[in-house]
């Protein structure tokens, strides 16, 4: 069983992976951006599915936390906070690498996957609360 702290670290590393992924150079042969799926480039939907993680992570953290009402909540945001931070930063950094190109929509992709991974954080949130009985 995981504790408060292996959460943490589980986390932090994640970030660090992620921002990795986005500084390190590539040498793809066929440019990611050049490959579609149904007008959305498959690249973009790599970076959505990279930052979806974040707060389902967050999510279990605070579960293990069991923090409840207005304490969860705030640190639920300052969790998506954070996470909005690092879509912006990853990407933003390219800005200033030689072997990497800045791109707006990876920024969208990267807030579009943080923004979903909230969704998932809030049905996960709401389903703590379904209780079902047997009848």
């Amino acid at each position: 069983m995981l504790t408060i702290g292996s959460y943490k670290k589980i986390i932090f590393i994640y970030a660090i992976i992620v921002f990795l992924l986005h500084i390190i150079p590539t040498g793809s042969p066929v440019a990611p951006n050049q490959l579609y799926i149904e007008d959305v480039s498959a690249d973009n939907l790599k970076h959505m599915m990279i930052f979806i993680p974040w707060m389902v992570l967050v999510w279990l953290y605070l579960n293990k936390q069991r923090l409840t009402g207005n304490v969860r909540f705030k640190k639920a945001i300052l969790w998506l906070s954070a996470g909005l931070l690092l879509a912006l930063t990853s990407e933003g950094v390219q800005l200033f690498l030689p072997h990497r190109s800045f791109n707006v929509m990876d920024i969208l992709s990267n807030v579009s996957g943080v923004v979903l991974g909230a969704l998932i954080f809030i049905v996960g949130k709401t389903g703590d609360s379904i209780h079902y009985t047997s009848r």
